[in-house]
């Protein structure tokens, strides 16, 4: 269950996806449409530890064994399925989506926990007018002299 009432949404799929799913449902024995996608094996939640056991693990063995065979013996480095999680929304930022539609797809409980976990992947070009002023300030004769009392904070460069 969700940690918050937040974590109770709805997140916009694209149609491969909703086509891909449907199909997935047909071919289990929880296909109503009340039924879970993904139930475990009574047709309810699955708790974390039951999912990383019975799921998660195996499938990241298989996973990591045909890495190592089309690899030639390159190890896949093991990563925890939350891991999909942190790789789905920085895609999400990586699209252009606002940050308010980002916590809102996570579930996070505040704008806040978004920002503190992802704020440094959204974008911004005043990011890019620091960086503009370090390189003038480097490039100048007197560097020390060119930063001295512009009482600037990295917070002036931040999104408005």
């Amino acid at each position: 269950m969700p940690k918050t009432k937040a974590g109770i949404r709805t997140i916009p799929l694209g149609e491969a996806v909703i086509v891909a799913l449907r199909n997935w449902r047909k071919l289990t024995r929880f296909s109503n449409a009340d039924d879970l996608v993904f139930p475990n094996y009574l047709g309810t939640y699955w708790d974390h530890d039951g999912m990383v056991k019975s799921k998660w693990k195996p499938l990241f063995k298989r996973l990591a064994d045909r890495w190592e065979e089309e690899r030639r013996n390159e190890q896949l480095a093991y990563f925890n399925w939350h891991a999909l999680r942190h790789f789905a929304i920085s895609c999400w930022i990586d699209a252009g989506l606002p940050p308010k539609t980002v916590q809102t797809f996570a579930g996070h409980a505040s704008l806040q926990i978004t920002m503190d976990r992802y704020g440094h992947l959204f974008r911004s070009e005043r990011h890019n007018e620091a960086m503009d002023a370090i390189a003038e300030g480097i490039k100048s004769d007197r560097p020390s002299e060119r930063f001295k009392n512009q009482n600037r904070k990295w917070s002036d460069f931040g999104p408005k």
